[in-house]
């Protein structure tokens, strides 16, 4: 599908926009090893590219949905909840940051076609996972882990998970790229990336991701096959979705009442799932003891952002049972993190919030490739963040990816479709309607 492009027929902005959100997609898969760059410059990277989006956008024009404030609202409370706790002041940048990514997801969705995001996305994941894949092979005394997971592949990144995030994206990207694109060269190199991301993601040893990308990826092809049967003229849909969720309800209790807790308060914990051990590598662990201190004013307003998992927190609240001198940097879990960083009432809202995407979602009246685009990207979010840590992540690319599916559904949907909009017009844009007399 062609770039979306305004009635002055202006194409070299979002032209400019692709060229930056390849650079920003490559920066913001995870830490790299410092022996390769490090995060003084990682992150001067980044803010080197925010800035040309800045600058972008006193140029051009685009709208943003008013529901997208829900973000930036999100993390500045957080970010006063953690001075109330006596937090760091100058959290506030990554809550300047995180507006900026809010403005580039709005921007994408609203500038860019899906199909056009897609292979962006997917060929910048590609190029990144060829660099990796030719350091892995080249220095592999830094491509390749050493210790506790010796043998697994890490690229350039500090720890395997993150070369597991990037090809677990790419899996997913990839596959939704070659259901959606009609054309057969596209489809193609869609289909061949994705058997690549699925080898690597394996060779990665991240186990976390290599579940997320097989039940993301059978996920979206249930959708497909829901939204193939709707399509269809069906006598009574309502009998049809009713024995599916039944169906699927009795699935997930079997399953649910099968679980049971293996080895807590080790690093080795997990849970067994109808008789076979699924390792948590200690997530077990790090959520019962973030649970534990959940309490009083805390549980409600929590501990703010990035204001629990610190040296000076453990100092007073002591040590997990069991992990011994481990201190990790978040929950391992976006849910866990959004209690712990802003209590039960932020959670609340982001509950609310999500009800309120769900409802746009299958009532907005979005285009079926809209609509799986979003779905795939969804899946990915939720399920990621059972076991991983991105709802309060400002850089981090599943949560970027989550904005921009936010912002699809409330761009293409009916009920706010050219209603509840902020429009954002830079120079050019202003000085175009001048010339041509447009409102």
């Amino acid at each position: 599908m062609p770039i979306k492009i305004d009635h002055k027929g202006n194409v070299m902005f979002p032209k400019v926009a692709i060229l930056l959100l390849s650079i920003w997609l490559f920066l913001v898969n995870g830490n790299l090893d410092q022996r390769i760059l490090s995060g003084v410059y990682l992150h001067g990277a980044m803010i080197l590219v925010l800035t040309g989006f800045l600058v972008l956008f006193l140029f051009d024009r685009f709208d943003i949905p008013l529901p997208m404030a829900f973000f930036p609202v999100f993390f500045l409370y957080m970010y006063f909840v953690s001075l109330f706790n006596g937090g760091d002041i100058y959290a506030i940048a990554k809550v300047l940051v995180f507006f900026v990514v809010v403005l580039i997801a709005s921007y994408c969705a609203s500038r860019m076609s899906v199909e056009v995001f897609l292979k962006t996305l997917v060929i910048t994941l590609f190029t990144l996972s060829f660099v990796n894949f030719t350091v892995i092979i080249a220095i592999p005394e830094i491509g390749v882990d050493v210790g506790f997971f010796e043998g697994d592949w890490k690229g350039v990144y500090d720890q395997k998970n993150s070369l597991g995030r990037l090809a677990s994206l790419l899996t997913i990207a990839s596959f939704l790229l070659f259901l959606l694109s009609k054309d057969f060269g596209v489809r193609l190199y869609s289909f061949l990336f994705t058997v690549a991301a699925v080898l690597f993601t394996y060779h990665s040893g991240s186990r976390t991701a290599l579940a997320s990308a097989v039940i993301v990826a059978v996920l979206i092809v249930g959708f497909c096959f829901l939204m193939y049967v709707y399509s269809r003229p069906i006598k009574d849909k309502k009998l049809f979705t009713s024995i599916l969720m039944a169906e699927a309800a009795l699935c997930l209790f079997f399953v649910l009442s099968s679980i049971y807790v293996v080895d807590l308060h080790t690093s080795y914990d997990g849970i067994s799932v109808m008789g076979h051990f699924v390792s948590l590598t200690g997530r077990l662990t790090i959520w019962d003891f973030a649970l534990e201190n959940l309490s009083g004013i805390n549980a409600w307003l929590g501990y703010g952002l990035d204001n629990f998992w610190t040296f000076e927190r453990f100092s007073t609240i002591g040590p997990m049972q069991g992990m011994g001198d481990f201190y990790p940097h978040d929950s391992h879990s976006g849910y866990i993190d959004i209690l712990i960083q802003g209590g039960w009432l932020a959670a609340f809202a982001y509950f609310c919030f999500v009800l309120f995407i769900i409802y746009l979602f299958f009532y907005g009246g979005l285009s079926p490739q809209v609509k799986l685009c979003a779905f795939g990207f969804f899946a990915l979010f939720f399920f990621s963040n059972l076991t991983e840590s991105y709802v309060t992540k400002s850089t981090n690319i599943v949560n970027f990816l989550f904005v921009y599916a936010v912002g699809l559904c409330l761009f293409n949907s009916v009920q706010m479709r050219g209603r509840r909009v902020l429009k954002l017009r830079g120079y050019v844009a202003v000085k175009n309607m001048r010339l041509f007399g447009s409102k």
